[in-house]
């Protein structure tokens, strides 16, 4: 079973010059109401014993309150109704769901995102004796050139392999 201590909320109505009106009072949290067709109203409540928040319904007159979804493990959060009223939208679980105010379906949501395509930045090109410049360390263990305006560098321990030290759209010159 959920919650039960002092801080129990119910949803109330309020219309300016009237008394207000309690529309719930159930022994678990209600909250976040939702005016549906009909002007029915939507709510999230842990009023029963599953112990979970879940969707609940009430007729404008109040004549009929009824439980629309049985969540049990993990309950139902962040509750939206569409602007048309023929839908409601929620979290519960890893998963979101769409709930038919019309006759009362609900249904998984089939979420698909595309993978970011991860694409292998490093680019192998074999080229001798391109060089436009050239300058090596004092200890012989690094070599700077120019190729095809491009600033690489060329250290011993790689074997020959070169990298480009700072890719940019200018044509680089002048090293020391």
């Amino acid at each position: 079973m959920g919650y039960r201590g002092t801080y129990q909320p119910d949803i109330w109505l309020h219309q300016p010059g009237a008394d207000p009106v309690r529309l719930t009072d159930g022994p678990g949290y209600d909250t976040d109401p939702m005016w549906g067709p009909a002007d029915a109203l939507y709510w999230r409540s842990e009023d029963d014993q599953t112990g979970a928040f879940n969707l609940w319904r009430r007729s404008a007159d109040g004549a009929e309150i009824e439980r629309l979804t049985d969540f049990r493990e993990e309950g139902v959060r962040n509750a939206h109704i569409s602007a048309d009223g023929a839908r409601v939208v929620c979290e519960a679980g890893d998963a979101l769901w769409i709930l038919e105010t019309a006759d009362g379906t609900l249904r998984e949501l089939e979420v698909t995102i595309a993978a970011d395509q991860l694409l292998d930045a490093r680019e192998f090109d074999t080229v001798t004796g391109d060089a436009d410049e050239l300058t090596v360390a004092e200890d012989g263990d690094e070599i700077a050139m120019v190729v095809q305006g491009e600033l690489v560098l060329v250290n011993r321990e790689l074997e020959g392999r070169a990298t480009v030290a700072l890719p940019s759209p200018w044509r680089e010159s002048g090293i020391d």
